[in-house]
């Protein structure tokens, strides 16, 4: 085995940010608590027709979900591999390494996971978007923060024009079609998930998951400006050094928590109030919709910096939930899979079959008890080995080691 690239494929505990562990670990709570609703549906009914459970409990959750949670988690968790990026490539070339080459080693490694993980297990992946616009990371290899940031707010600007250029035409013309046959084909899809989900076996339901996920990749690529932004910030953070000292740097994790709240805080609120007022139409989007969407992108980053700078803020004392986050964190992404996992087999036909038979709360209290679940089996887990199951696979072929 070559040495250079053994002592690249590990990360040593002693040169883990654990700050960024916890952030991680914080974020996959988010995620999970957001994906519950589709887990126990099609992933993409409650994007096309809005809310289900319309029930006092349900829509005071909907709204603190979207008030704090929706699209604010993902855009953590985007910032983080953003982060990671930089960490790999600074990493590979202090050690004599090609970071290009190994960087799309590891992505494509990535796009595998993730393609297995939509088909395999749940159409709702994430993986995949961010292995694809993480190509266009190696553009960046070398920009400075400042630049980076310059950058990030131009694609989230372009994104909130295009919304409210969609909102200008909606209804006129061929856009007017277009809308009518992604509604007609989304319906089709969502009425033919409900009796597959429901009944069907394992090999029905992977056929039927891939194509939805054929269906509706291009709505998928539609994100990806707003991903690559994401992934920009977390680089320049990640290259301004403000995680390699954390009690050194309490300003700015005071100033990132304090500004990302007064200003992603009402934004939010504004999106969680009249987002769902009117689902999506064969005429498009609404000027009221369309103003809570530019709402939501903007708040999602505010908050998003905001959970950064509280947990930066509260690092410096001993945190033992922080620490318990931490080690949810490192094993990332084996503990994303997980929760796919446990929830499409014990919703799905060829499960346990409890598709679409529980309320928002209901849904919520799973959701916790799961992740205390996993920051139990994490910490066991890393009491016995140092790197989780999917992690070592996607570091084996990053590097290609031999056991």
């Amino acid at each position: 085995m070559n040495t250079q690239s053994q002592t690249l494929t590990q990360i040593p505990p002693s040169e883990r940010i654990t700050l960024i562990d916890t952030i991680r670990g914080f974020a996959l709570l988010g995620i999970l608590l957001v994906n519950m609703v589709a887990f126990q549906k099609t992933p993409f009914a409650e994007h096309v027709y809005g809310l289900n459970d319309t029930s006092s409990i349900g829509l005071a959750l909907t709204w603190i979900e979207d008030l704090l949670i929706q699209g604010k988690f993902y855009t953590l968790f985007s910032m983080l591999f953003g982060f990671g990026f930089a960490i790999f490539m600074q990493r590979a070339q202090a050690k004599g390494a090609s970071p290009r080459w190994r960087f799309l080693r590891r992505t494509v490694g990535l796009l595998i996971i993730g393609f297995a993980h939509a088909v395999l297990l749940w159409g709702g992946d994430i993986l995949m978007s961010y292995a694809i616009t993480a190509l266009l990371l190696l553009f960046f290899k070398n920009t400075k923060p400042k630049r980076l940031l310059v950058i990030a707010t131009v694609l989230v600007s372009l994104m909130l024009l295009a919304i409210w250029i969609g909102v200008i035409f909606a209804g006129q013309g061929p856009a007017d079609e277009g809308a009518e046959s992604f509604s007609a084909m989304a319906a089709g899809l969502v009425a033919d998930a409900e009796t597959i989900y429901r009944s069907g076996s394992f090999w029905q339901v992977t056929a039927f998951r891939l194509k939805e996920w054929l269906a509706f990749f291009p709505t998928i690529l539609n994100g990806l400006p707003i991903y690559l932004a994401n992934f920009l910030i977390g680089t320049a953070l990640a290259r301004s050094g403000i995680f390699s000292d954390v009690k050194g740097n309490q300003t700015f994790f005071k100033k990132a928590a304090i500004r990302g709240l007064l200003l992603g805080l009402p934004l939010a609120a504004f999106f969680a109030s009249f987002a769902h007022q009117e689902v999506m139409n064969d005429k498009g989007l609404s000027v009221l919709q369309g103003a809570a969407i530019n709402a939501q992108f903007i708040s999602n980053i505010a908050l998003a910096l905001a959970y950064i700078g509280l947990w930066g803020w509260l690092s410096h004392s001993d945190n033992g939930l922080a620490q318990r986050l931490a080690q949810v964190g490192r094993l990332g992404l084996s503990n994303y899979l997980l929760q796919s996992l446990i929830f499409t087999t014990f919703f799905y036909g060829y499960g346990f079959g409890f598709y679409g038979q529980f309320a928002h709360w209901q849904l919520t209290l799973m959701a916790v008890a799961c992740f205390l679940l996993q920051i139990l089996l994490s910490g066991w887990y890393l009491q016995r080995f140092q790197q989780g199951p999917l992690e070592y696979l996607w570091r084996r072929f990053t590097y290609g080691l031999r056991s």
